[in-house]
């Protein structure tokens, strides 16, 4: 019988709250198939190949949704894809990081907590002429965001353009998950406002 993976039949491992993977990193515009992913350059999400998944069952304590630690960030992945041999980040994530191919990044292995309110900052004023800005946020951050970290700075489409925030509070903790929750969003006035 052909085994549906290399792995199926070893023992299984715990994981720690940290899983440390050797993965090559590339910027999502080096993606194939890239038209298709490219409204994720505004996010917090990669593209994996399907090696990591099979790696990653070997755990039987897995947490899902899977969370990595890129840098600073805070990375989820949005799929699984057969056919590549390393991870597709967001091009803004990738260019602030300097390490050498393949790169450690770590997986982690436990529990977000669940926004409840989040108070955002825009830069632009552009923001202000948005017809319904609240309805505006909760679609947009739910789409592109799976997790967001206070002083955080994201940006976010709108039109042919995008527009930067800074997450100035995330309740109930300094970094929290989106999926699945209902958030109360709100904002503060611009930084380009004038009063």
């Amino acid at each position: 019988m052909k085994k549906f993976q290399v792995n199926i039949d070893e023992p299984w491992k715990l994981a720690d709250k940290v899983i440390k993977v050797t993965i090559k990193v590339q910027p999502l515009v080096y993606f194939y198939n890239y038209n298709k992913f490219k409204l994720y350059e505004f996010s917090n999400k990669c593209i994996a190949p399907k090696s990591l998944l099979c790696e990653l069952s070997e755990y039987s304590n897995l947490i899902f949704p899977i969370h990595l630690k890129f840098g600073k960030e805070t990375l989820s992945i949005h799929e699984f894809i057969d056919d590549i041999d390393c991870l597709y980040i967001p091009n803004s994530v990738y260019k602030d990081s300097v390490a050498e191919e393949p790169r450690e990044i770590e997986i982690l292995n436990s529990r977000i907590k669940k926004a409840t309110k989040l108070i955002m900052k825009p830069f632009s004023s552009t923001f202000l002429t948005i017809e319904n800005p609240k309805q505006y946020l909760e679609i947009h951050l739910k789409r592109s965001y799976s997790v967001l970290r206070r002083d955080q700075i994201i940006s976010l489409i709108y039109k042919d353009y995008s527009i930067d925030f800074r997450i100035v509070l995330t309740e109930p903790a300094t970094l929290v998950s989106l999926i699945d929750t209902e958030i109360e969003v709100d904002f503060e006035e611009p930084y380009d406002s004038f009063k």
